[in-house]
């Protein structure tokens, strides 16, 4: 997530704006451990899933600038990502 959110090569600069990622100093980007905020990003992130069966339980959650930035990495080759807004609102998916 560091090199995404810092990159300026157009391609991933073009992928950040539509994940909608903000341009931060990798500095400042920080692993999210407060348990109550995990547990509502993990909902958010959960209602992105579809067939997915069980749900994850557990999740990566980082701070990038004013959105949550969350992955689940244990579903394969294929990792989900939300983005998630300080309301906990899914601003937007992808797969990496």
């Amino acid at each position: 997530m560091r090199r995404f959110s810092a990159s300026t090569a157009p391609e991933e600069s073009w992928a950040r704006r539509d994940a909608k990622v903000p341009v931060v100093d990798t500095s400042t980007i920080v692993a999210i451990t407060q348990n109550a905020t995990c547990q509502k990003i993990l909902a958010a992130f959960n209602t992105t899933l579809h067939g997915v069966s069980p749900l994850p339980t557990k999740i990566y959650a980082v701070k990038v600038g004013t959105v949550y930035v969350a992955t689940y990495p244990f579903s394969g080759h294929q990792r989900p990502w939300a983005v998630v807004d300080s309301k906990y609102k899914v601003l937007s998916t992808f797969l990496q």
